[in-house]
């Protein structure tokens, strides 16, 4: 999703075990949550993606680099 997003779902990705990391796990699931909770997120996330990179694209030139 993030990469059909941001406009380059054609690039290549790669996973390297081998750098840094504290966590045990790299992906988080929030199902078992969701279902406890009954709640469902009101925007899914290549909705959320989608707002979030067309902000950033709108207001990049503000922030200082």
């Amino acid at each position: 999703a993030l990469l059909r997003v941001a406009d380059h779902e054609h690039a290549r990705v790669v996973y390297s075990a081998a750098g840094p990391t504290s966590a045990r796990s790299r992906v988080l699931n929030a199902d078992r949550l969701a279902d406890r909770l009954q709640w469902k997120p009101p925007t899914s996330l290549e909705d959320g993606l989608r707002k979030t990179f067309g902000w950033w694209r709108e207001n990049s030139t503000t922030w200082p680099r």
